[in-house]
């Protein structure tokens, strides 16, 4: 058996329970695809090609990891375009853009700017374009619909924002008192389907909004969840009424990541890697999941000011999906 940094015992058994083969990619000493030191990497995305992107919160940069390379390189450079500390990725190669939420964790070396949907080229990593949150707000996350609209949740305020490319327009598309609830609070944002789950950091909730045909918001919905997300951060779709949610558990220690499956009346909740250093975000390739390690209980949390350790993608072999136990989605 192998053993991995920040992975626990406990961890191994619930990897061992659901037969993955989990293996880091950078081991000390050597690496498969290494991060540069000391980069507290905040969000991941992934290019058609398998070419991943990752920002950091403190440099304000974003790298990039060509398939098969063994070495992240330098893809845009600290600050360009007014990044601070990188949050969301999203990899649109339909319109050869690489998206990236920029905003203030008050870790970032670079001068303040205020909070922006930013675009890069997808290949060339040149600006290609800037757009301020409105209203003071804080850009983390983005999804992507299938008309190439991307939908942003906003950290700071209590609203769901819209990006439309074809008519290069930032607004707020809905606005809403369950959206938000704390200083700092909604995080992770997937669609799947007609629907838009919002995950909430500081409170541990996941939020449903109804996507109309016309564009419209429905109302929110929380979700009853068989317990609160720890520290609730990026949502990925994995499949139909199947969601990632990664819980970066900075307070506890306990990062993990967990699949939520919707698909029945009773929502439940299937941990299937834990014991990882505050994970952030991930992206799925082939039957695995790489996963971004932020480190943020470093900067931000009982380990706040200890050194931190090499900076790793994990790949986790993903679990098969169970059958559903009904077809109904209740809040």
């Amino acid at each position: 058996m192998h053993s991995f940094p920040h992975m626990s015992l406990r961890a191994c058994r619930t990897a061992c329970a659901f037969g993955l083969g989990i293996h880091l990619f950078l081991a000390a000493g050597a690496s498969a695809q290494q991060l540069p030191p000391g980069f507290f990497p905040e969000s991941l995305a992934i290019a058609a090609d398998g070419t991943l992107f990752t920002g950091s919160a403190t440099e304000s940069s974003i790298v990039r990891v060509r398939p098969g390379a063994k070495l992240a390189e330098p893809f845009v450079a600290a600050g360009e375009g007014g990044l601070m500390s990188v949050q969301g990725l999203l990899a649109d190669d339909a319109a050869g853009r690489l998206y990236a939420c920029s905003a203030d964790l008050g870790v970032a070396r670079t001068p303040k700017t205020p909070s922006a949907l930013l675009a890069f080229d997808l290949s060339k990593g040149t600006l290609l374009g800037r757009w301020p949150l409105p209203g003071d707000g804080f850009c983390n996350d983005l999804a992507r619909a299938p008309d190439g609209r991307l939908y942003i949740s906003d950290s700071a305020q209590p609203r769901i924002l819209r990006f439309d490319p074809a008519r290069s327009t930032l607004i707020s598309w809905i606005t809403h008192p369950l959206l938000g609830g704390a200083r700092f609070n909604g995080n992770g944002v997937a669609l799947d389907g007609g629907q838009l789950y919002l995950s909430t950091f500081s409170d541990g909730r996941l939020l449903r909004v109804p996507l109309h045909a016309d564009g419209g918001a429905g109302t929110p919905v929380v979700v009853s969840l068989p317990r609160p997300l720890a520290g609730g951060d990026a949502l990925r779709t994995l499949s139909p009424g199947i969601l990632l949610a990664f819980e970066n558990d900075i307070d506890g220690g306990n990062g993990r990541v967990t699949m939520v499956d919707l698909r029945s009346p009773r929502p439940s909740l299937t941990t299937f890697a834990e014991g990882l250093a505050e994970p952030v975000s991930g992206v799925v390739r082939g039957g695995h999941l790489i996963v971004v390690e932020s480190q943020f209980g470093v900067l931000f949390g009982k380990r706040r000011g200890q050194a931190s350790g090499p900076f790793a993608l994990r790949s986790i072999a993903l679990p098969t999906i169970p059958a559903a136990a009904g077809s109904a989605m209740t809040p």
